[in-house]
């Protein structure tokens, strides 16, 4: 039976979801609880739908890491719409993203960045390979910031994080057609004392 028929009305045109996902290893999801309430009930349709739709769907596989089946994060959007009353084949919702921007573009984020984050890495003498994760929220703000691998230092944390939040310029958000989305950007870095590399 087709999961969709068991719903039982259109959601509203500006409803969207995106529900976060941990594919175990033994291929079996479960839901992250999402604690932006707000979020929820301002697209509850869209909400309702998604699990719907991932109470039924089967099949997952598990991230392989150098031939170790391991338990990952993972996130999609969900716009009732073209799943529903404007489905077409071959459907995918990452054709209709537009991606998050910084306004002045990419160089100048890495420019700055360089700029605010040198002198941590020299105050803390690290130098090596570092990945940055932020997601920019739908009002253009950084959100949810991590480093990783992580580094047990919580002054550098500390640092890092506080000099990360004066860095204050929103961006553009991603949309989802013309809907602002929540968009993770992974920002990986090579730091020396000297120099970084992207």
């Amino acid at each position: 039976m087709n999961i969709l028929l068991t719903i039982k009305k259109e959601c509203d045109e500006k409803e969207i979801y995106q529900p976060r996902i941990i594919i175990t290893k033994t291929s079996e999801i479960k839901l992250i609880k999402d604690l932006d309430t707000a979020n929820i009930a301002k697209n509850k349709c869209a909400y309702d739908v998604s699990r719907e739709i991932l109470k039924n769907l089967k099949k997952w596989k598990p991230a392989e890491v150098k031939g170790w089946q391991i338990g990952a994060i993972t996130e999609f959007i969900l716009y009732p719409k073209d799943v529903m009353s404007n489905y077409k084949p071959g459907y995918k919702a990452t054709d209709f993203v537009t991606h998050a921007k910084y306004p002045d573009g990419m160089k100048k984020f890495n420019d700055l960045f360089h700029d605010n984050f040198m002198m941590i890495f020299e105050d803390y003498h690290f130098n090596g390979k570092i990945n940055l994760e932020f997601y920019v929220g739908k009002d253009g703000h950084i959100t949810n910031a991590r480093i990783y691998p992580e580094i047990d230092n919580r002054n550098f944390n500390n640092d890092f994080m506080r000099t990360l939040s004066r860095m204050k310029k929103a961006w553009m958000p991603a949309l989802y057609r013309d809907i602002p989305i929540l968009e993770r950007i992974s920002f990986p870095m090579n730091f020396s004392v000297t120099y970084i590399e992207r």
